[in-house]
């Protein structure tokens, strides 16, 4: 017999009701599934047709309002499409989209080489797309060591990062170049190790901000690398880094350094013609036994007037007279107005050097 209690009533109604949401939920919930996995076979076939453009349609509004349906792969083989068509800025964009789509959860089944691929695919097209810091956040995660990168993927990846280095360094972007450059120093070899250590620490004096950290970066780059073409460029940037920290001393025995290991260097010469203005006196002593040396050596070829007339002072006052006798030979030559040749005269004759003027 039906209950005629009607609080009985009001809570078999509400239980029946209840049902019937969940099952109304349910159907939704299939069919937004169901409407969602027919999305994505309508983007693998449009772009099986090569219909490109539509596909990034459907696939840009089925990412952005179904979080919950792994599309990785689906973004990546459309970002490929576009990318072999030419159409760099949608590659990059379905790359991006890619990427973010392997860091959801439902990418959780979604094995670690796949990632790899998708990440180093994305990092490369984005650094061609001038989107460094987007192309840094792909690559880097397939340098951690629980990525599953193969040797060849990582070194990959180092190479993407150079490459990302370079052109934020050229861009003015020296966080991102720092960035991209520590991290390939970390996990790189060889010829890469060199580039990524020197990007690392150029990076770094560009940004003025840290020229003790960056001094430190120079002088390991020319401890470790004493053979690379550009040491002697890092051993000057270091010199001035050193000098920015407050550290004149260290900068001294980093510019003698220089100028003894790496004498015929372009970076030694630049030093050398800095000093052009400075009376003799104010030359650092390393400096001096430069210009002494390749006097003795009659290596004078790099040497102006100006730079001329200092290597003179700098024999008479330490009576170096093979040294001597060469410069007065080359001031001869380069001296076309004649006026270093007269400063000379001025200037030791205020010296008391009379002598020495005489014989010049």
């Amino acid at each position: 017999m039906p209950s005629t209690n009607p609080r009985v009533g009001t809570v078999r109604l509400a239980l029946r009701l209840f049902g019937c949401v969940i099952v109304c939920c349910a159907s939704l919930i299939s069919n937004a599934t169901f409407a969602a996995d027919l999305s994505v076979a309508e983007v693998d076939r449009l772009v099986r047709a090569g219909k490109l453009a539509k596909a990034a349609d459907v696939a840009r509004e089925l990412d952005e309002s179904n979080p919950d349906i792994d599309l990785t792969m689906h973004l990546a083989r459309l970002a490929r499409e576009l990318q072999k068509a030419n159409n760099l800025q949608d590659a990059s964009e379905f790359y991006d989209r890619a990427v973010t789509a392997s860091t959801r959860p439902a990418a959780k089944d979604l094995s670690p080489q796949k990632s790899v691929l998708v990440r180093l695919a994305a990092g490369t097209v984005l650094s061609q797309a001038n989107q460094l810091e987007k192309s840094l956040s792909a690559i880097a995660p397939t340098l951690n060591e629980d990525s599953g990168a193969s040797d060849s993927q990582r070194a990959t990846a180092v190479t993407v990062l150079l490459r990302v280095g370079a052109k934020a360094l050229a861009d003015g972007s020296s966080q991102i170049a720092s960035e991209a450059y520590s991290i390939a120093a970390s996990h790189s070899r060889d010829k890469q190790k060199a580039t990524a250590m020197l990007g690392a620490a150029w990076a770094t004096a560009v940004a003025g901000d840290k020229p003790h950290e960056a001094a430190k970066k120079l002088a390991s780059f020319v401890d470790r690398f004493p053979n690379h073409d550009d040491t002697a460029r890092a051993a000057r940037a270091c010199v001035e880094c050193l000098k920015q920290a407050g550290r004149p001393d260290d900068a001294q025995a980093m510019l003698s350094d220089l100028l003894q290991r790496w004498p015929d260097s372009p970076a030694s010469l630049e030093v050398i013609q800095s000093h052009s203005d400075l009376a003799a006196d104010l030359v650092s002593e390393s400096v001096g036994d430069w210009l002494m040396h390749r006097s003795k050596a009659n290596k004078l070829e790099s040497l102006d007037a100006k730079m001329t007339m200092t290597a003179l002072l700098i024999a008479a006052q330490r009576n170096n007279t093979r040294a001597w006798s060469n410069l007065v030979k080359h001031m001869a030559v380069v001296d076309e107005s004649g006026q270093a040749t007269s400063d000379t005269l001025s200037l030791l004759e205020k010296r008391g050097e009379a002598s020495d003027a005489e014989q010049l």
